[in-house]
C-alpha cells in the first residue's frame, strides 16, 4: 500500500511525499530515486548526484555533479557515457582547481580555442606560450612582442618590435639581449647615438 501510494505521488512529481511513502514501505531503491528527483528539483545538485550515482543512473548523476561543481566526480561519468565535450569541460575545470593552468591552456590550444588558452597561460605566467599564440595563429605581432618581453626573451621581442618599426624599443631590447651590433645600428637610425656611450 505504501509503495503504491509512493508511485501515485511520484507520477505526479510530488517527490518528497513519494520518498516518505517508499521509506515507510521499506523500499530503499525507490526512496533513493524519489529523493534524487526531489534534491534535483530543489537545486541540491550534489545530493541529487550522489543518489543518482548510487542508483547507477550516470545520465542523471553526471550533470548534477557538474552543476554542483564536483567536476572530478562528473568527469569519469561523462567519459563512461562517451560525452567528450562535457568530459573536456570537466577536465579543464579540474585542472584549473588544481592550479594547473598551463596544462589547461595546452588542452584549449589543442582545440584551437586560443582566447581560453591565452587566459590559462596568463594565469600560469607562461608568457612565452602566450607570445607563440599571438604570433602564429592570431598574427598579433605587438601582443606577441610584449609577451616575449615579459618572458625575458629579449631578442625575440626585439625582432618583432623592429618589424613593427618601434626602433627605440627594439634597440633597447637588442642591447639587453646582448646583440650590441644591431642595437648600435638602430640607435643611430633613431638619432639616439648617445646610447652608444653605454656600449
Amino acid at each position: 500500500e505504501w509503495i503504491e501510494q509512493g508511485h501515485y505521488f511520484f507520477e505526479r512529481d510530488f517527490y518528497r511525499a513519494a520518498a516518505e511513502c517508499y521509506k515507510n514501505g521499506g523500499d530503499e531503491k525507490l526512496f533513493a530515486k524519489a529523493s534524487a528527483y526531489e534534491a534535483e528539483r530543489a537545486g541540491r545538485y550534489g545530493e541529487a548526484a550522489r543518489y543518482f550515482d548510487g542508483l547507477g543512473d550516470r545520465e542523471r548523476a553526471a550533470p548534477n555533479y557538474e552543476r554542483a561543481g564536483e567536476f572530478d566526480k562528473a568527469l569519469p561519468l561523462w567519459e563512461a557515457l562517451g560525452n567528450r565535450e562535457r568530459a573536456f569541460h570537466c577536465r579543464i575545470e579540474v585542472l584549473k582547481r588544481e592550479g594547473k593552468y598551463a596544462e589547461a591552456g595546452r588542452l584549449y590550444l589543442g582545440r584551437k580555442s586560443y582566447q581560453d588558452a591565452l587566459a590559462c597561460f596568463g594565469k600560469a605566467g607562461d608568457f612565452a606560450a602566450m607570445a607563440e599564440i599571438y604570433l602564429r595563429p592570431l598574427r598579433k605581432v605587438r601582443e606577441a612582442a610584449a609577451c616575449f618581453e615579459q618572458a625575458s626573451n629579449h631578442l625575440a621581442a626585439a625582432r618583432l618590435y623592429r618589424r613593427l618599426k618601434s626602433y627605440d624599443k627594439a634597440a633597447d631590447l637588442f642591447f639587453r639581449g646582448g646583440d650590441l651590433k644591431i642595437a648600435e645600428i638602430l640607435w643611430k637610425k633613431t638619432g639616439r647615438a648617445s646610447q652608444l656611450l653605454a656600449l
